[in-house]
């Protein structure tokens, strides 16, 4: 139904006005998968509550993967290591989410209980995963959404206290990555802890001079 120059288009990353590539590889419709070594792989994903879906493309070798998760665990994870199989490369075995795990414990039995849980676990690497992307992300979701309705979401709760020491204990357990301290920043700035706040963004800039965004906040928190 589409000539071959809008196709081209809808599998190419937009260029943004500095002649670079658009930050998500996206081009019309498709974002696009920076590594080519199984081929030209585009795809499209979205996510509710519980639920993340795929459908990911090999336009090179004419393969597609089609995954819907009813656990939120990470369907284009999940799409990725399918192509990979299809293509008769070895990926590891699925393992157990400890920061799942971790959110049961902190929710039901503390903040103590909940680290002690996920010490202990994180000694069994051959049967569970700790992941610093999964951990900030329950972080964000302790913190609930915006004040924007979302109809893709249930109504959300605000529990920033088990915000802030999940961001905290992700921030001990990956000291060198600078996401870490942007997103506990953010989490003490939400529950009035300014100056604590201020630390955070100082050393993600520390570890990251390119984090704009970071720098506008302490910009304006130090002003």
């Amino acid at each position: 139904m589409l000539n071959d120059e809008i196709i081209n288009a809808a599998f190419t990353p937009v260029k943004l006005n500095d002649g670079h590539n658009n930050p998500g590889y996206f081009g019309l419709g498709w974002a696009v998968e920076q590594d080519t070594s199984l081929g030209n792989v585009v795809y499209h994903s979205g996510a509710a509550t519980g639920l993340s879906c795929v459908l990911l493309r090999n336009i090179s070798r004419h393969q597609a993967v089609i995954v819907f998760d009813n656990t939120h665990y990470n369907a284009h994870e999940i799409a990725s290591n399918v192509l990979k199989v299809l293509n008769g490369i070895e990926v590891p075995y699925p393992k157990k989410s400890i920061a799942k795990i971790y959110a049961r414990v902190l929710l039901n039995r503390g903040a103590n209980a909940a680290r002690d849980t996920l010490y202990m676990l994180k000694k069994d690497t051959l049967h569970y995963l700790l992941s610093e992307d999964e951990m900030n992300s329950l972080g964000y979701d302790f913190m609930g959404g915006s004040n924007n309705p979302n109809p893709f979401h249930f109504p959300e709760e605000h529990k920033y206290m088990e915000a802030v020491d999940t961001f905290k204990l992700n921030m001990e357990l990956f000291p060198d990555s600078w996401n870490v301290y942007d997103s506990y920043g953010e989490a003490l700035l939400t529950v009035g802890q300014k100056d604590q706040a201020i630390k955070m963004y100082k050393r993600s800039i520390e570890l990251n001079p390119r984090n704009e965004g970071g720098m506008k906040i302490l910009e304006k928190l130090l002003r």
